[in-house]
């Protein structure tokens, strides 16, 4: 093996730091920027003539995130756990601290979203012709717009960690 390369991940063996500093750091990267392209969709599509097909994409999309919002955590903290810097280094980071209380914040604002989106969706399922209105709509377009605005002070602190 060359100086300074990391080999294959096998599956069942324990990784070492550096593997799991890549792989856990990877993962937890792409994860944001899948909630981030996630969030964009959901603003493309919650417009005011918002019709029934938007609104069973809007709910994909709002699940897809939901998702995302369970996978970031556990691989974050998996990160700080299991990687090279270790939980000693997070804990005692304010950045890191302060990171997650922003976090906190984003995953409230789409827990809203979420369960507004999930109304109109059943509301669709019992009247295919059903769509919210269009101050509802415009409602829950702020409040994902709120998120992604607070979406950026989690990716600066996340540098900052």
């Amino acid at each position: 093996m060359a100086c300074g390369s990391i080999g294959p991940v096998k599956l069942g063996a324990s990784m070492s730091h550096p593997q799991a500093d890549l792989v856990l750091a990877v993962a937890h990267h792409l994860l944001a920027f899948c909630f981030a392209g996630t969030l964009a969709f959901e603003i493309a599509v919650a417009t005011p003539d918002l019709t029934a097909p938007g609104i069973r994409r809007l709910a994909r999309a709002a699940a897809c995130g939901g998702v995302l919002w369970i996978a970031l955590p556990a691989v974050g903290f998996s990160r700080a756990v299991l990687a090279a810097k270790g939980w000693d280094f997070y804990s005692a980071n304010p950045f890191f601290w302060a990171a997650l209380a922003a976090f906190a914040a984003v995953l409230l604002l789409a827990i809203v979203t979420a369960v507004e989106i999930g109304r109109w969706r059943r509301d669709t399922k019992k009247f295919a012709t059903s769509t919210p209105c269009r101050e509802d709509v415009l409602a829950v377009r702020r409040l994902l717009w709120l998120e992604a605005a607070a979406l950026a002070p989690v990716l600066v602190l996340a540098v900052c960690v």
